[in-house]
């Protein structure tokens, strides 16, 4: 397969901003097209300002610009936009009205300005809340001519299987990308009679199978679990019109949790200190699976001759929806010779050696977290997730997210030279800033690449790491790697740093233990298994019937 310079991306939202361009099908913009960020953006208070400085408020992934980062293959992650967005304010209305909100959701997300209106307008008129019915019209808008470009040469296939990849990937005259449909959230796959439906629906009605709520939700997450796995159809309404949505590709994988309560489980908090002003997380963050939260993933789980696995990302579960996750997996799939890879699939490391659920430290391992290189939120992964990841065959995807990649050591030395660069410096010096912080951006990877190495300290380690930048996800990415075009230049960057570094040493990490990490390894090989092998080899093993039917990994 000719795969030496091709990168891929195993989470990202190249369809999120096109999709949300318009109310009408008709007038979506496709994939191919670059979305500038939003003129409402001049239009902000400063509050918002400030706190949306960082965010990348024009597209990342649109085609054109993955084509030129030979980005050849997307994990393509649907996610219908939480209403959580809009309606979870800790603030009064009289310090940000709704029109504040409005603007500021339309800047942040690069979504048309008429779309956000119409969603704040089902949330404030207690309207039916569809995220299924968002899932469904973005699949079929992916599948649809309105997606395509009108330019010769110019294409994309939602692939079924790794063969179709890979029979692309070998053509030296294909100049398609490949895109293997995944989700992100598990509330993609319910509706909501409205807002308060949601909010309002308790743990315990939702953990009990003697409640009504119980079995109303059952109902519908199993009845959408069928349509998305093909064994029904759906109607969709397509611009007035009615039409008959079958899927033909069942997701890959789904990030089961995401930022609010989806009556399935726990979410970790993922808000830095800015957003937790604004938005609260609200019920269920921290906690286990819900009863109906298990029946829904043992469903997603179930294969059989007639419906295809679907595997779980477990990005932005709980701690303890984690650790129950792994009993699962370990007693109902493992112990009957039925395992299957667990994902992360846009996260990054804490180093934490194990679980401590906040605020249960002691005074001096606060200080001590506080100061450490990395980012030791528990959103990322502790030692025993990668131990799980590497144990199941898994699958650990790298986030390019400034907010998640880097400590807080690293976040202050970043944000002292941006603000020496926003006052007024000459160009000189303004080069040699913005170098230190490339440098910085691509320490914390380093150092987040050879953790993984050090906690598995095997040579089979370094067939679980990838790239899943979460571009288009309404992030702050890093800003010397921040759209698809940039994939060549961070791989090239990369190995440059690893091969003249002498050791991390914030991470008590010599040249010496790298050397011996990467177990006969060039760095050279150990960034191609990064940006495409390792994927590869995982849809290899992974991405077929035969696996996600029948359990048989692909091998040859």
């Amino acid at each position: 397969m000719s795969s030496n310079s091709i990168n891929i991306d195993i989470h990202c939202h190249p369809s999120m901003k096109a999709f949300y361009s318009s109310l009408q099908h008709a007038n979506k913009k496709n994939l191919w097209e670059y979305i500038g960020q939003s003129e409402v953006c001049d239009e902000l208070k400063p509050f918002f300002v400030k706190n949306m400085h960082e965010m990348i408020k024009h597209s990342q992934v649109n085609l054109d610009t993955c084509l030129d980062g030979n980005l050849k293959v997307l994990f393509v992650s649907l996610y219908p936009i939480e209403r959580g967005w809009f309606k979870e304010r800790t603030l009064p209305d009289f310090i940000f009205d709704d029109n504040d909100i409005l603007k500021s959701a339309v800047c942040s997300s690069g979504l048309d300005k008429d779309v956000i209106a119409k969603i704040r307008e089902t949330i404030e008129n207690d309207k039916e809340i569809n995220y299924f019915d968002e899932l469904v019209g973005e699949y079929h808008y992916i599948n649809s001519e309105q997606a395509k470009s009108n330019q010769a040469g110019k294409s994309f296939i939602m692939a079924n299987n790794y063969n179709e990849i890979k029979a692309m990937l070998e053509n030296p005259d294909d100049n398609s990308i490949a895109m293997v449909f995944t989700i992100e959230g598990g509330h993609s796959l319910c509706k909501f009679d409205d807002y308060d439906d949601l909010k309002n629906t308790p743990f315990r009605k939702v953990n009990k199978s003697k409640f009504h709520d119980f079995k109303k939700y059952q109902k519908i997450y199993t009845d959408h679990i069928d349509i998305i796995k093909g064994k029904k159809a759906y109607d969709l309404d397509v611009d007035g019109n009615t039409e008959s949505v079958q899927f033909k590709h069942s997701p890959f994988f789904i990030t089961f949790a995401h930022h609010f309560w989806n009556l399935l489980c726990g979410h970790s908090d993922t808000f830095g200190i800015g957003p937790d002003i604004m938005l609260n997380q609200g019920r269920a963050k921290k906690r286990s699976f819900t009863e109906l939260g298990k029946i829904v993933l043992r469903k997603l789980l179930h294969r059989d001759n007639n419906e295809r696995r679907v595997l779980i990302d477990i990005k932005h579960m709980s701690i303890r929806t984690r650790k129950e996750f792994y009993e699962m997996w370990e007693n109902e799939y493992n112990a009957i010779g039925d395992p299957f890879p667990i994902i992360s699939s846009h996260a990054a490391v804490n180093g934490r050696a194990d679980y401590h659920d906040p605020p249960a430290f002691e005074e001096e391992e606060e200080d001590e977290f506080e100061e450490s290189f990395f980012n030791t939120d528990s959103i990322n992964m502790f030692d025993p997730d990668i131990k799980m990841i590497y144990k199941s065959g898994g699958l650990f995807g790298l986030i390019l997210n400034e907010s998640r990649l880097p400590g807080k050591e690293s976040i202050r030395m970043l944000k002292h030279n941006k603000k020496k660069i926003k006052k007024g410096v000459d160009a000189e010096q303004e080069a040699i800033l913005l170098e230190e912080n490339k440098q910085e951006y691509l320490r914390c990877l380093a150092a987040n690449i050879f953790h993984i190495a050090r906690v598995i300290n095997h040579k089979s380690a370094w067939d679980i790491i990838s790239i899943g930048s979460d571009f288009d996800g309404m992030i702050d990415a890093l800003d010397s790697y921040k759209m698809g075009s940039d994939f060549p230049g961070l791989a090239n960057d990369l190995t440059e740093f690893i091969n003249n570094c002498d050791g991390i040493e914030e991470i008590g990490l010599s040249l010496n233990t790298m050397n011996h990490l990467k177990f006969g390894y060039t760095t050279e090989e150990i960034i191609k298994k990064i940006m495409s092998t390792n994927a590869l080899e995982f849809l290899k093993k992974y991405f077929h019937d035969g696996f996600l039917k029948e359990g048989i990994i692909r091998t040859d």
